[in-house]
């Protein structure tokens, strides 16, 4: 089995940094997998009968969150399993 050791230098803003972006990966995945799989259904379920352009607002805005994933090649189902 294969295994990797990160060292952060907690006295150093960069690595600080660093260090909050590692331990925080899997909070940031999770909030990606909501609005992935659940966002879009979440927001039309009671608004069904809403048509025109708030239905076609929503429908643009999660299809920009998507396009968004594609372009920063973000796979969540790569993450969260």
């Amino acid at each position: 089995m294969s295994k990797a050791t990160l060292t952060f230098d907690l006295n150093d803003l960069d690595d600080r940094v660093e260090y909050m972006r590692m331990i925080k990966a899997l909070d940031m995945a999770s909030l990606l997998w909501e609005l992935q799989m659940n966002g879009y259904r979440k927001f039309t379920k009671y608004n069904d009968r809403q048509e025109g352009a708030y239905q076609e607002g929503i429908e643009e805005v999660f299809e920009y969150i998507r396009e968004l994933m594609r372009e920063h090649n973000i796979d969540v189902e790569q993450l969260i399993v």
